[in-house]
């Protein structure tokens, strides 16, 4: 009876992996280590650093930790908030608090420079002066913003009664142009080693760019805009899996709006904010792509992704840390997205060598560095099938072949030694959405390619 008992169980671990092994779709993918695409910025995993006001909680406070463990390079201080000055000013207890939070998570500090809160060009530059004497009083500065969504004062920073900015209600790319030439010059005369990044647009590309660049090129240095795809009404699952065409489109257009407006001159791009969405309100944050889900965070690894193919992109900063709505990384616990982040920002290396959207569901990222260790990432959108993958690597003798097995509805990334002869691979699916990625050796590896809630097999008692 026991001779019975195993023998099933074996027959049926059996027929386990079989069925395993037959649903897997086969798909194949080249990778040529010695074809370099783009080379990462030291500076490409940003951050945005709110909610710092006391007045609304100071939520950000107490994330140092798990901050630190993303790997940030660099953190901007900027929104609306700073921009404005409300509900809290930017004191220069407030500034201090940054750059600690900086030196904490080990972050190069992107400092926005306030531009909504003045009418007045002068007053506007003598603060800016004002500020970096200040930071400069504690700590090196090099990189610094002018405003914040300009393109938008006048439609949302104006109407808003709290802000107390009426002088905005007619504002326009020539008033930002002034404020920011009078600000830029008198910042470079006195702190030359600063590079000063302009415009931080909402959404107006086509609108600003090219006149910012007609008025202002001699005076900047990179160019910011801002990313967020979708209303929280189009935050679906089918959208958010179909955006890597749309994110290359998006970066073809600015990238050709910049140089062809630069007369030649050199202009790094800035995503100084990103998400799925601008609006995180939490009563509208019931959709399957809504920020905070998972697929809001495979979302993110496409962005990732398709953003370190990009030439001359010196930082992404999604937003954000933490808050009262549903965009932050941590909330009661860490969010998807935030696993994603930490993925890619452990396992990237410095030169892109492969981007490719294989069947619609499944997208290739691959990386390499200068000892020739590999990473390739898959991002599966799949929710259903895994997918067996042979990976090709030719090289000047032979192509070395390796493969490997990427879950339903996950990310994957797999590492490959120099010689190809050590190789390791990190999953995250949705079961382990609010754990984290685990590695081929963690115990519970293998569930996550089983079927979710279903029974091959019943037994009774023998």
């Amino acid at each position: 009876m026991i001779f019975r008992f195993f023998f099933v169980l074996l027959l049926s671990f059996t027929f386990f992996i079989q069925a395993r092994q037959s649903s897997e779709v086969p798909i194949t993918v080249t990778i040529n280590r010695d074809t370099v695409i783009n080379t990462v910025s030291d500076y490409f995993f940003g951050h945005n650093y709110w909610l710092w006001c006391e007045s609304w909680g100071n939520k950000i406070a107490g994330t140092e930790s798990a901050v630190k463990e993303l790997g940030v390079k660099m953190l901007r201080f900027g929104g609306i908030n700073v921009d404005i000055g409300y509900p809290d000013g930017v004191s220069n207890g407030i500034i201090s608090q940054y750059y600690s939070y900086c030196k904490r998570i080990g972050a190069e500090p992107f400092f926005q420079l306030q531009v909504a809160k003045y009418s007045d060009s002068r007053a506007m530059a003598d603060n800016a002066i004002k500020m970096i004497d200040y930071f400069k009083k504690i700590h090196n500065l090099t990189y610094v913003s002018i405003g914040n969504e300009p393109d938008i004062y006048a439609s949302t920073l104006a109407p808003n009664n709290d802000y107390r900015a009426e002088y905005l209600g007619e504002y326009t790319v020539d008033k930002y142009c002034d404020q920011y030439n009078v600000a830029a010059s008198e910042i470079r005369a006195k702190y030359p080693d600063i590079k000063i990044t302009g415009l931080e647009l909402s959404w107006n590309y086509e609108g600003w760019i090219p006149v910012f660049l007609s008025k202002c090129k001699d005076n900047v240095d990179m160019i910011s805009t801002h990313y967020y795809p979708f209303t929280a009404g189009g935050c679906t699952f089918e959208r958010a899996s179909k955006q890597y065409n749309d994110l290359y489109d998006f970066y073809a257009r600015i990238r050709s709006l910049i140089d062809q407006n630069a007369g030649g001159k050199n202009i790094p791009l800035v995503i100084g904010e990103t998400s799925i969405t601008w609006d995180g309100e939490p009563k509208k944050s019931v959709l399957n792509a809504s920020p905070g889900t998972f697929a809001a965070a495979l979302w993110f690894a496409d962005f990732l992704g398709v953003s370190s193919m990009q030439k001359n992109l010196f930082s992404v900063m999604p937003w954000s840390i933490r808050e009262d709505w549903s965009l932050g990384f941590i909330s009661s616990q860490k969010r998807p997205v935030y696993h994603v982040y930490k993925m890619f920002s452990t396992f990237t290396k410095k030169q892109c060598i492969h981007s490719e959207n294989i069947n619609n569901n499944v997208r290739i990222y691959g990386y390499r560095d200068d000892k020739n260790e590999t990473s390739v990432f898959a991002v599966n959108w799949d929710t259903t099938s895994s997918y067996a993958v042979t990976i090709n690597f030719p090289g000047t003798a032979d192509t070395v072949i390796r493969t490997c097995s990427i879950p339903p509805y996950s990310v994957s990334c797999m590492t490959y030694s120099e010689n190809y002869s050590v190789s390791h691979q990190y999953i995250y699916t949705k079961r382990l959405e609010s754990t984290g990625y685990i590695s081929e050796t963690d115990k519970h590896y293998k569930q996550q390619f089983m079927p979710k809630k279903k029974r091959f097999f019943s037994f009774k008692p023998l």
